[in-house]
């Protein structure tokens, strides 16, 4: 009896442990400048993948996170028709945005995840930042759009090159 109670105890915890994200309620939210007055503001959906994450075993915790680039979503249409070509996310050649972890570190405000992001088929180290509550990550870091050559043809003056970005992944 003992044996079979083991058995389960270690089925539940396994389950518990490996989560799918929660594509509805995920997203990705990023700004970037505009000609130095204003600034964009969009959204990535389409978020899957799977995440494993105990606060009290961090060196098991596992991410790894996609979006669609087709989701682009920016409340204009051209715009958005503009960012999936080739100048820009290259949707057809590169239809999603990916985040594997490598590790995370225990902070003052709550976790960091560092490993690699690749978009655009160009994989950089990146360190975010994140809470960890009731199932839901969320965190913020900036990329250098011009380091994963993305509009890459576009000056700085026109779009920064700085984009801030906020993962918001709820999990399933």
């Amino acid at each position: 009896m003992k044996t079979a109670l083991t058995f389960i105890a270690l089925i539940i915890g396994f389950a518990s442990i490996a989560q799918k994200v929660n594509t509805a309620e995920s997203k990705v939210d990023f700004e970037i400048s505009n000609m130095k007055i204003n600034s964009v503001e969009g959204t990535f959906g389409g978020m899957t993948g799977t995440i494993n994450f105990d606060p009290a075993n961090l060196a098991a915790a596992r991410m790894d996170v996609c979006i669609k680039s087709s989701s682009v979503n920016t409340d204009n249409t051209k715009r958005d028709g503009y960012l999936r070509k080739d100048d820009w996310f290259n949707v057809e050649r590169h239809p999603e945005i990916c985040i594997i972890s490598e590790n995370f570190e225990k902070s003052d405000n709550g976790y960091i995840l560092k490993g690699k992001l690749t978009l655009l088929g160009v994989t950089k180290d990146i360190s975010i930042p994140f809470i960890f509550t009731e199932g839901r990550f969320q965190g913020s870091f900036t990329i250098n759009r011009l380091d994963y050559e993305l509009g890459a043809d576009t000056g700085t003056l026109m779009v920064g090159d700085e984009v801030e970005m906020t993962i918001t992944c709820v999990l399933q």
